[in-house]
């Protein structure tokens, strides 16, 4: 690094705001980045004084046992007291800097350094609290109270609002009913970033804003810049083999289904559910997203357990798109993605079990054989 003198004698070029500009100034000289810092830092009238006045028999001499490094915001350390070389250059390796030169030079290196970070740690935090304000008013007015949502659950994971994490949680109000609407961000992005025409709120079938999909697209980047554990997309459910037809492939998915059912200990039938028609179906899926959300007394601990990570087994599943399907066996593969996930996903052999129980319970509730084989199961979850 040049001398104190070597540094003072350049002059800076002056941008049009006052400021030095680094780029052209480094051009025309020999100087780095580090000792066109250490350059501006000493050209301070104040700091210039306080780097160069003699310490004298005044500046406190600091012992090995006394030692400790400094830290930013203690740079003014360096000229209170004298440190020997082998300490400044120890101070020097913790923060990565040079350690050749003399003692002048490794204190204008380390005091410059840490008077800059200490700067510029101010900026960061202050720059980190307006991104975090961003950030909370992106998620919407439902951010820190769900209640005021007019929806009580997600439209496609079927999850209620309560229960999503708050990363994971968008909402919006609705500039002509005055309602307000929350969603799981996986929700709106697989329904904005796959949907061919025009962007519609599955509640009310009104298509978004571009300022409510400017505050998506907003909240989807800081939350990437701040590390959020967000979900946005979820792998696809493993295609059926194309060298079955669907009808046994359907087939042979129930039978190993309701097979891992017997192995955790219960006694089932595939028939139970290959007879179901389309009504049953449909109803079948609506009594077992009554039993998850409200009728099972079930922590949101013991929902991930049994279908991790998120906790709803629902996820890519909508009782409204099921309706739109032509093909019966299509809307049995929907079904079974997510009985599927009840019983194969759990974290342990309990969780799994317990999950067998809720979807042998809504089976019953459609279907005479499956009520009379298991009638404690069939008193356990029905209501009036």
């Amino acid at each position: 690094m040049n001398s104190n003198a070597n540094l003072a004698n350049n002059t800076p070029i002056i941008n049009k705001n006052g400021l030095p500009n680094y780029k052209k100034y480094v051009s025309s000289t020999s100087l780095n980045c580090e000792d066109y810092l250490c350059k501006l830092y000493i050209e301070n009238k104040d700091n210039n004084k306080l780097l160069l006045e003699n310490k004298g028999s005044s500046s406190k001499k600091i012992s090995d046992q006394e030692f400790c490094i400094p830290k930013y915001n203690e740079y003014f350390y360096l000229n209170k007291n004298n440190y020997t070389i082998p300490q400044l250059k120890s101070i020097a390796k913790e923060y990565k800097l040079k350690i050749g030169g003399n003692k002048q030079q490794l204190t204008t290196r380390i005091v410059t350094f840490l008077f800059f970070s200490n700067k510029a740690t101010k900026l960061q935090s202050v720059a980190r609290l307006y991104l975090q304000k961003k950030y909370n008013s992106f998620h919407g007015p439902a951010f820190k109270n769900r209640s005021i949502c007019v929806n009580t659950f997600d439209f496609l994971s079927m999850e209620d609002l309560v229960d999503i994490p708050y990363y994971q949680f968008f909402s919006y109000k609705d500039n002509d009913d005055g309602l307000i609407y929350g969603f799981d961000l996986l929700s709106l992005y697989k329904l904005l970033y796959k949907s061919s025409g025009p962007i519609k709120n599955p509640f009310n079938t009104k298509p978004l804003t571009s300022d409510i999909l400017t505050n998506f697209r907003s909240l989807i980047r800081i939350s990437r810049l701040f590390k959020m554990p967000i979900v946005t997309e979820i792998k696809d459910d493993p295609p059926i083999v194309n060298t079955l037809n669907q009808e046994h492939a359907i087939e042979t998915r129930t039978t190993q289904l309701f097979h891992n059912i017997d192995l955790l200990g219960n006694y089932s039938q595939s028939s139970w559910f290959m007879s179901l028609n389309r009504s049953q179906l449909n109803k079948m899926m609506r009594e077992l997203i009554d039993i998850w959300q409200y009728r099972a007394p079930l922590s949101l601990e013991t929902k991930r357990a049994i279908c991790p990570p998120s906790g709803s087994p629902f996820t890519n599943f909508s009782m409204t798109y099921i309706q739109t399907l032509d093909n019966f066996n299509d809307v049995r593969s929907q079904v079974l993605n997510v009985l599927e996930k009840f019983i194969n996903t759990g974290i342990d052999r309990d969780s799994k079990a317990l999950g067998a129980f809720y979807v042998l319970g809504a089976l019953t509730l459609v279907n005479n054989d499956a009520a009379q084989a298991l009638p404690w199961l069939f008193q356990a979850v029905c209501y009036i």
